[in-house]
């Protein structure tokens, strides 16, 4: 699995250039009916077949299982994401395939879930941008050449840490078949 980490961020490194957007799952909120009987009609849930598809393949929780849904079903829709997914099937097809084949279809889904996981936490870290840049540079998470630039402009590297997970998270929904 490590060696899966490494690969993924440095492939990461080479497209890490757009901004892509995947929609906040609260706007997507299915409406909810009680019928004549007291029985609660939800609707067909957008992402129910795609979650029970990602259960059955690794041990996650169901609401774990829908988020990954939701952002996959979005990144389907999202023009940015298409694009990244077809500059990536061209120059780093070889790297895909080596993925797909080195890894089982559960560390496919656990490596989404971890991106998951990570993009959450992004959201956590970045609340205060200054003390973010703060405590990345503590941990050598960022080149001592672009500490003053990231102390100047934190959300840049909000954006661009947030870039860098969403690209392993599309590489992953890739060689697992989840993102075509």
């Amino acid at each position: 699995m490590r060696s899966l980490s490494i690969l993924l961020l440095l492939i990461s490194l080479l497209f890490t250039s757009a901004q892509f957007g995947v929609p906040n799952a609260k706007d997507t909120a299915a409406e909810a009916t009680i019928d004549a009987n007291g029985d609660v009609d939800a609707g067909e849930n957008p992402y129910a077949e795609m979650a029970t598809r990602l259960q059955s393949v690794a041990p996650i929780d169901i609401q774990d299982a829908v988020d990954l849904a939701a952002i996959i079903q979005a990144a389907q829709a999202d023009p940015d994401t298409k694009e990244l997914i077809s500059k990536l099937k061209v120059e780093e097809g070889e790297a895909l395939e080596a993925l797909a084949k080195e890894v089982t279809a559960m560390e496919i889904v656990q490596g989404m879930k971890q991106s998951l996981d990570e993009l959450k936490a992004i959201e956590t870290l970045f609340a205060d941008p200054e003390r973010a840049v703060v405590e990345m540079e503590k941990e050598g998470l960022i080149e001592k050449k672009q500490v003053e630039f990231y102390k100047q402009n934190p959300e840049a590297l909000a954006d661009e840490t947030r870039r860098g997970v969403y690209f392993g998270f599309v590489s992953m929904a890739v060689a697992g078949g989840y993102l075509e």
